[in-house]
């Protein structure tokens, strides 16, 4: 029998205890906490996976799966101050999923998404600047989901090389490179 240590087994009430004693019971996670999370966090989320996606009609699931997540997983969260970093991480990873199924599937030639990415911009953007916008995003669904996001995360959301490696589970040279080859595929892309 395993046990927590040399005198507490696993399935003694005593081991139980001193097993979630750092992490909050999943019982202790309500609706309401998850409801307060999602009112106050969802339009942060939504502002994210646009950023990252460029895809406004994909931000609505995104939303959920988050939030889905948090349903499954608040309950682990230590601090509840890192509430806002955490969703974010979860974010950047549903969205890099994301765009990882969508790769797949258009290798298959099971993706029904090849329509121009429209871009959610303000009234004020000139045509000019949803063109440029619509033609970055056509560019970035050919990188792949790694040097993508490494190139949104640092271009757009301005996450510094260390935070993206985190992020990312990498190193920092990894990042580099995965930088240098989504610059140069979007300058040749972009300069055509």
């Amino acid at each position: 029998m395993a046990t927590v240590s040399k005198s507490v087994p696993i399935s003694s009430p005593a081991a139980t205890k001193q097993v979630n004693a750092d992490v909050m019971p999943k019982s202790t996670i309500d609706n309401r906490q998850v409801a307060m999370a999602y009112e106050q966090y969802s339009d942060f989320v939504a502002q994210l996976a646009t950023r990252l996606l460029g895809r406004d009609h994909q931000v609505e699931d995104i939303v959920q799966d988050v939030f889905m997540a948090a349903m499954n997983g608040l309950h682990k969260l230590q601090n509840p101050d890192a509430l806002k970093t955490w969703l974010r991480v979860v974010t950047i990873r549903t969205v890099f999923r994301m765009i990882k199924r969508r790769r797949f599937l258009r290798l298959l030639s099971l993706d029904d998404e090849s329509a121009p990415v429209e871009i959610a911009l303000s009234d004020q953007a000139s045509e000019e600047q949803r063109a440029f916008f619509a033609t970055l995003y056509q560019a970035l669904e050919k990188l792949p989901a790694n040097e993508r996001m490494a190139w949104t995360l640092h271009y757009i959301e301005g996450d510094t090389l260390e935070e993206i490696a985190a992020i990312s589970d990498c190193s920092t040279m990894t990042v580099k490179r995965r930088l240098a080859i989504a610059r140069n595929y979007l300058e040749a892309m972009l300069n055509k």
